[in-house]
């Protein structure tokens, strides 16, 4: 379905959205890796996802239950904290928060939502980056973002709401679309505009056991993470897909720089995983 086809749909099915993303688009930066044309983006991904979910679950009979306000509101609201960029860290994670705040402010007038609709919406938008994915970055000292016991946590107040499935579905969209040609294009202009280099610096230019040491550190998490945060079995196999653009790309620079490649070392045992066990 294109975009404006599912707009007009959602527009019809899910109250205030017209008027919800109206206000969004006064407050979302202009650039597009974590803009308003992503938000679109990561709603029309988690609408495919759902389908998805919806469809593997056929064979098992255990149709998903989705509150489909509450995941589109969430996917149109979830990057918005970056609007105040310019005050937080070098790894960003403050938006999470900050767009949790935004959004409650929003909504908060909003009748026609309930309370528990809202305190999903809310959750969701704070925590749509958590993942059990957890590698440290180079800005935290070498220390993750959050701490597993921190992420089960949150997760669990997701699960207490209610809203456990629309948070993977959401996680699932949002990460899915940081891989392939799309998310290969948005990951290395935002790891270029924080000036990173393509390979890492010394003897093990294509390391990648931490954020933002390089644009290639970024690139081959971003594809792990996507993997790993796939909440269907389709996605696990678009994300090992999306992950083999990554590591062309990567390949392709190294030959322009005379640098030997070698094969992401967890993307080989995926897929003899994937393999042993199709």
């Amino acid at each position: 379905m294109k975009i404006l086809e599912l707009e007009q749909s959602l527009n019809q099915e899910i109250p205030g959205r017209e008027e919800f993303l109206a206000e969004l688009k006064n407050l979302y930066p202009p650039e597009d890796v974590h803009g308003l044309n992503h938000a679109l983006e990561v709603e029309k991904r988690a609408i495919e996802v759902l389908e998805i979910a919806c469809q593997e679950a056929e064979e098992s009979e255990e149709r998903p239950s989705v509150n489909l306000v509450v995941l589109t509101y969430a996917a149109l609201g979830h990057d918005v904290g970056y609007i105040v960029e310019e005050r937080m860290s070098l790894d960003k994670f403050e938006h999470q928060a900050e767009g949790g705040k935004i959004v409650k402010g929003i909504i908060g007038r909003y009748p026609f939502l309930s309370q528990r609709e809202k305190a999903g919406i809310v959750l969701l938008t704070m925590t749509h980056d958590d993942t059990d994915y957890t590698y440290p970055l180079k800005s935290r000292g070498g220390k993750p973002l959050l701490t597993r016991k921190q992420i089960k946590q949150r997760e669990r107040a997701v699960e207490r709401l209610g809203f456990l499935t629309e948070s993977k579905i959401l996680k699932e969209a949002d990460s899915s679309l940081a891989t392939g040609e799309i998310g290969l294009k948005r990951t290395i202009e935002f790891s270029t505009r924080k000036g990173l280099p393509f390979f890492a610096d010394g003897k093990k230019p294509l390391e990648a056991e931490m954020w933002e040491v390089s644009i290639t550190s970024n690139l081959r998490l971003s594809a792990r993470r996507a993997f790993e945060d796939a909440f269907t079995q389709e996605g696990k196999k678009e994300a090992i897909s999306g992950w083999l653009v990554q590591e062309k790309e990567i390949f392709r620079r190294c030959r322009l720089e005379g640098i030997g490649y070698s094969l992401d070392p967890c993307l080989a045992e995926v897929i003899i995983h994937w393999h042993e066990n199709s």
